[in-house]
């Protein structure tokens, strides 16, 4: 669910020859005379045509874990790196007991020792849910790793827990005939899209039939049909409602944008919803939905075409809204106060996506791109603590 934007695809399909041959090249460049600037940079080593697609930041707020087709551990007091090394792996997470494990589809990759253990299965990963416990999920009829977002996220859910170790619990099923009031019709057309992990351990899900109209607008989705967030309990099998029928905006920004994991977060309590939802060419609204009403407020439009990252400060008073800009080879960071709507502060254009912004417990925040531009600043003012890059 959490797996790499349209705007990085051409990337992602070379992984597998740019860890090949990263190594080679970072030999070659040690044994040629070439400039420092060229040949390092402030991480150490490295940069050139690497990237990164997923990151996590420990509970300690120590270290930042950067995975794409290599690996990356960096101290977050400086921006140093204390870890790198060529490996391609799908995703990386940052577990409670401070264990950082990286994923393929085929193993799990402790990425401080090197050790591994098997997967069993290739799931996507939605979020960690305790020591070495992933919820992690798949569309049986789906396509993954490419397709369109209709291709990517229709079709029955399936839903599980799975230990690193290769330990995986029974499959939990969101299908149409179990959602209450979603209806029936093509199961082509009907779609589910992961909001998050409630506090009482229930996926909040996004479930209903789309509009049967490809690119339909927002008043196609006004055609009669029961959309709503769902509380699925992963193992049981119950689903019940979240929230009440959600309005035709509510329900296209749900439903037929990217990943909500990418661009949502739960509020308090998972009183509240914070989800960025495609406007129109070039600009995105900051939506609040109000659970259990599921009546959605727009806080703010932000320059953009898609949101990568979305994530809240600890007391709920911001949002960090990364955005890819429509050419999809830049990215920005604008920062929202969420009682007022206002866009405290918006950074520069930065080369690849952003795929890490995170508030941080002394009031700052980090931010990672796909181009290896790693930035800590103050949350509510912008100004640069620091600021490392590993681009050439």
């Amino acid at each position: 669910m959490r797996g790499t934007f349209e705007v990085d695809g051409g990337r992602r399909r070379r992984a597998r020859i740019t860890a090949a041959v990263g190594l080679v090249l970072a030999v070659g460049c040690l044994l040629s005379l070439c400039a420092v600037t060229t040949c390092s940079s402030m991480f150490g080593g490295g940069g050139g045509d690497h990237y990164w697609t997923h990151g996590c930041v420990t509970p300690d707020e120590t270290t930042l874990a950067m995975v794409g087709d290599e690996v990356a551990l960096i101290d977050l007091a400086s921006g140093a790196s204390r870890t790198r090394y060529p490996r391609y792996l799908d995703d990386v997470v940052c577990f409670p007991n401070g264990e950082i494990v990286g994923l393929s589809r085929a193993e799990a990759l402790w990425l401080a020792t090197k050790a591994r253990t098997t997967r069993r299965g290739a799931r996507d990963v939605v979020a960690p849910v305790g020591d070495r416990r992933i919820l992690v999920t798949w569309r049986p009829t789906g396509r993954h790793g490419g397709g369109s977002r209709r291709d990517i996220y229709s079709g029955p859910l399936e839903l599980n827990v799975e230990t690193v170790d290769g330990v995986s619990a029974p499959v939990t099923r969101v299908e149409p005939d179990q959602v209450a009031g979603a209806g029936t019709g093509p199961i082509s057309l009907f779609r589910t899209q992961i909001a998050g992990v409630l506090p009482t351990g229930e996926v909040l899900v996004a479930a209903g039939f789309e509009p049967s109209i490809r690119r339909a607008s927002v008043t196609d989705w006004q055609d009669g049909r029961a959309r709503a967030l769902h509380r699925v309990t992963v193992g049981s099998g119950a689903i019940v409602a979240a929230s009440g029928a959600l309005g035709p905006a509510e329900s296209q920004c749900l439903l037929d944008g990217f990943p909500l994991t990418r661009r949502s977060a739960l509020g308090a309590n998972g009183s509240s919803l914070i989800v960025a939802c495609p406007a129109s060419e070039g600009s995105m609204t900051l939506l609040r939905l109000t659970l259990p009403s599921g009546v959605g407020q727009v806080l703010a439009t932000i320059d953009g075409r898609e949101s990568s990252a979305l994530s809240l400060s600890a007391d709920g008073s911001l949002a960090a809204v990364a955005t890819v800009a429509v050419g999809g080879q830049s990215g920005k960071l604008s920062v929202v106060e969420i009682e007022t709507g206002r866009l405290l502060w918006q950074s520069e254009p930065m080369p690849g996506s952003i795929y890490v912004a995170r508030f941080l417990s002394d009031g700052t925040l980090v931010l990672a791109t796909s181009e290896q531009v790693v930035q800590r600043r103050d949350a509510r003012t912008g100004a640069m603590r620091w600021a490392v890059s590993a681009a050439p």
